[in-house]
C-alpha cells in the first residue's frame, strides 16, 4: 500500500497550510490571481494528485463547556464526566449554532466545490453523533443551495449512488429536519422523494476523536446510534420542494463495528504519537483507491493529526465547521 503526502504549494499561507472556516474569505487561501475552487480543479489536472476534503464538526455541547469554564477546569473536571449538570457530554451533539455553522460551510465552501468539481467520489465520516449531524446538515446545504446544478454534478463525477426503487425501503419517523430509516413515524411526502441526492457514507471509527479520558469522546452504542439516525437519512431543506439530500450509512462489517466503545478509556489518553499511528495508515488506506477526490467529516485533533502524517504545514486555527482542503501525492516507493 503506498503511502501519501501533502503537495501544499498550492496555497499562500506560508507555514500554515489551507483552513477555510467560517468568517473567512475562500479568496485568501489560493495561490495569488486564482480562486479556490480554480486551484484544485488546477491540481487535480495533474493525474497523481488526489484532493482530501476535511470537515470539522460544528459547534458541539462540550465546546461550549470547555469555553464557558475553561480550558483547566474541563481537563481536570468537566470533561471526565458523562454529564455535566443538564449538559450530556458523552458523545456529544451539536448545538443550534453548531447547525447553522456546518450549513454555512455547506453553502460557501462545499457547494461551490461541488459545482465545479461534482461531488466526492468518496465519503467518510466519524460514527461519533456530532460528525454523522454534521454530514447531514453541511452536505445537506449543499443539495440545497445548488439545486439547478446538483442533477449535472451527480452524472459526471458523483458520489456512490443508489437506486432508491431498488431498494424496498423508504425512511420515516421525522427527527428534527431529518427522516430515518427506522421507527414507526409518518411516511415522508412523494415529493419529497422525486428529487433526492442518495449518498453513501462510509462511517469509520479509526476517524475518531483523540480517545480516552474525555466522556465527549466516548461513543454510545451503536444500537442508540442507529436508533437516533437510522440506517438511512433523508434530509429535507426549506422549502419542502427543494431536492433533498438521501445518506445511505455504510458501517463497518467485516469486522462489524463494536456494540459498545471498545476503543475508548476512562485512565488514559492519546498522545500525538498515538494517534498519528491510528490517523497515518487509515489516510493510506482511504487514499490508496482509484477515487481522487476524497471528503471526510470528523474532529480536529484528526485534522490536525492528518496534517502531521501527510507532511502538511500545521494550521494556525480550525475553528469548528472549518474546512481543510489538501491536495496529495503517493510518495515515491523506496528501492
Amino acid at each position: 500500500m503506498p503511502t501519501f503526502k501533502a503537495v501544499p504549494e498550492y496555497f499562500d499561507i506560508p507555514g500554515q497550510g489551507l483552513g477555510v472556516s467560517q468568517g473567512e474569505s475562500m479568496s485568501n487561501c489560493p495561490a495569488p490571481g486564482q480562486g479556490l475552487v480554480q486551484t484544485l480543479e488546477q491540481a487535480l489536472a495533474n493525474p497523481s494528485h488526489k484532493l482530501l476534503v476535511l470537515c470539522r464538526h460544528g459547534q458541539g455541547h462540550h465546546n461550549v463547556c470547555e469555553s464557558t469554564f475553561g480550558t483547566e477546569k474541563w481537563e481536570s473536571q468537566v470533561a471526565l464526566q458523562p454529564t455535566f449538570g443538564s449538559i450530556v457530554l458523552e458523545d456529544a451533539h451539536l448545538t443550534d449554532l453548531g447547525m447553522q455553522q456546518v450549513r454555512d460551510a455547506g453553502t460557501n465552501l462545499l457547494a461551490p466545490l461541488v459545482q465545479t468539481l461534482g461531488w466526492p467520489e468518496r465519503m467518510y465520516c466519524s460514527p461519533m453523533r456530532r460528525c454523522i449531524e454534521t454530514f447531514m446538515e453541511s452536505w445537506g446545504a449543499v443539495v440545497e443551495c445548488s439545486s439547478s446544478a446538483s442533477s449535472s454534478a451527480s452524472s459526471s463525477a458523483s458520489p456512490e449512488v443508489e437506486d432508491e426503487q431498488s431498494t424496498g425501503e423508504l425512511p420515516h419517523d421525522i427527527v428534527k429536519t431529518w427522516i430515518m430509516g427506522q421507527g414507526s413515524g409518518p411516511s415522508p411526502d412523494p415529493d419529497q422523494l422525486a428529487s433526492q441526492c442518495v449518498v453513501t457514507a462510509h462511517v469509520s471509527e479509526t476517524f475518531r476523536e483523540t480517545l480516552g479520558r474525555h466522556y465527549c469522546d466516548k461513543r454510545v452504542s451503536h444500537s442508540e446510534t442507529i436508533g437516533q439516525y437510522g440506517t438511512r437519512t433523508l434530509v429535507l431543506p426549506a422549502p419542502k420542494s427543494s431536492p433533498t439530500l438521501h445518506v445511505s450509512w455504510q458501517y463497518p462489517n467485516n469486522p462489524p463495528m463494536d456494540e459498545e466503545d471498545t476503543m475508548w478509556s476512562p485512565t488514559h489518553r492519546e498522545t500525538d504519537d498515538e494517534i498519528d499511528a491510528r490517523i497515518g495508515p487509515g489516510l493510506n488506506e482511504i487514499l490508496s483507491g482509484p477515487e481522487r477526490y476524497i471528503s471526510l467529516t470528523c474532529h480536529s485533533g484528526v485534522i490536525h493529526s492528518a496534517l502531521r502524517v501527510l507532511g502538511h504545514p500545521p494550521l494556525r486555527q480550525l475553528l469548528t465547521g472549518g474546512v481543510v482542503f489538501v491536495v496529495v501525492t503517493p510518495e515515491p516507493c523506496a528501492v
